[in-house]
């Protein structure tokens, strides 16, 4: 394809000739000339099909995108606008469909808690249990917003008995257990927490935070060698994790492992440090 083509078919884009626009972009973006040019084409081809309402096709491109250019600005935000219109039409089409289903009320309470709006994410999160009061998920998430709304003793237990419900209803929910088993450790009752710690992991093994606080449990009842194994493989699966490596400086450190304290404890600087910049 010749550039004259190519730039015939972005000028097709930027005029809102879409059909046309695409019979040219799609064939030149599997094959472009150079990087800055498939970029361009890749955004207008996007912008195309998206004016098309052929979504399928315009997500596809968009995340091909993001393989090529993972770090540019732009491509991000074009890329989160188009799932965000996307979500947008969807849920204007779910409110039309099905304005009093159980799913609207869950798609609510999930837009309230992205919102913070956690007093009106836990009142729709109640609307959706006593519609389906088996829902897998839903008493995981209500117990979330309650903490998150507040973090007093009956906040906390509220929040406690909602995770044990969802556990009663999917016994391998991981995240669930995490949350008893961090409120547990929180209160100094390491046993229960090291159940419930070690459950996270048994159901998900690379379950970074469960297996910190797995470890930071072990601390906390002497056995730092048995903490070091879960803290090793935490940086592994997140090598920039700032808290298992203070962890695990603090573990090399008891065990009187000098040159490797000195080592994680420079790492967790450096990580800490580029984090306030």
């Amino acid at each position: 394809m010749t550039q004259a083509q190519m730039m015939l078919g972005l000028c097709y884009a930027e005029l809102g000739r879409n059909q046309q626009a695409v019979s040219i972009l799609a064939p030149a973006f599997r094959h472009p000339p150079d990087r800055q040019m498939g970029r361009l084409i890749g955004l207008d081809l996007q912008r195309a099909y998206a004016g098309q309402q052929q979504y399928d096709k315009a997500i596809a491109v968009a995340d091909e995108l993001l393989k090529r250019y993972p770090d540019d600005p732009e491509i991000l935000f074009q890329s989160s606008r188009l799932h965000a219109d996307r979500a947008y039409e969807l849920m204007t089409q779910l409110m039309q469909a099905a304005p009093s289903s159980v799913w609207l009320h869950y798609a609510t309470a999930e837009v309230h808690a992205s919102l913070q709006r956690y007093d009106l994410a836990i009142v729709e999160y109640r609307n959706v249990l006593e519609m389906e009061p088996r829902m897998p998920g839903i008493h995981f998430r209500l117990g979330r917003a309650i903490l998150q709304a507040s973090k007093d003793t009956n906040a906390v237990e509220a929040a406690l008995h909602e995770f044990e419900l969802e556990l009663a209803i999917a016994p391998e929910n991981s995240d669930a257990e995490y949350e008893i088993g961090e409120i547990c450790r929180q209160r100094g009752q390491f046993e229960p927490a090291l159940v419930h710690f070690s459950n996270a992991i048994r159901d998900h093994p690379s379950f970074v935070q469960a297996r910190i606080g797995l470890a930071s449990t072990l601390i906390s009842r002497g056995r730092p060698r048995e903490a070091l194994g879960h803290l090793l493989e935490a940086v592994r699966i997140e090598p920039q994790n700032e808290v298992a490596h203070f962890r695990l400086a603090s573990v090399y450190k008891t065990l009187g492992d000098t040159p490797n304290h000195q080592k994680e404890m420079a790492f967790f600087q450096k990580l800490h440090s580029s984090g306030d910049s």
